[in-house]
């Protein structure tokens, strides 16, 4: 019920291409393999800079983003935190 609606609420604001892309892969989801309708949703690509061939796969790129983050949360708490004499 969620996803057709998301489809029409995307074709309702001129967004032809994302309602045709999402039910095409909403389709390909119900008639492809487990292993392959796994592979489709969580084998995709993210593009990090303007130039060509700079794609990263998705999961790597979320993995620099969560390690970017415990970094700088690490470091917020060393300067936050009182020190004990």
């Amino acid at each position: 019920m969620a996803i057709s609606s998301t489809c029409l609420s995307c074709k309702a604001v001129d967004n032809k291409n994302y309602a045709l892309g999402l039910s095409e892969t909403l389709m390909q989801l119900k008639v492809l393999p487990e292993k392959l309708a796994y592979s489709l949703v969580w084998n995709r690509f993210c593009k990090t800079r303007g130039k060509a061939n700079s794609n990263m796969p998705i999961h790597l790129f979320m993995e620099h983003e969560n390690k970017c983050f415990k970094q700088q949360l690490a470091t917020h708490i060393q300067l936050n935190t009182p020190k004990q004499q």
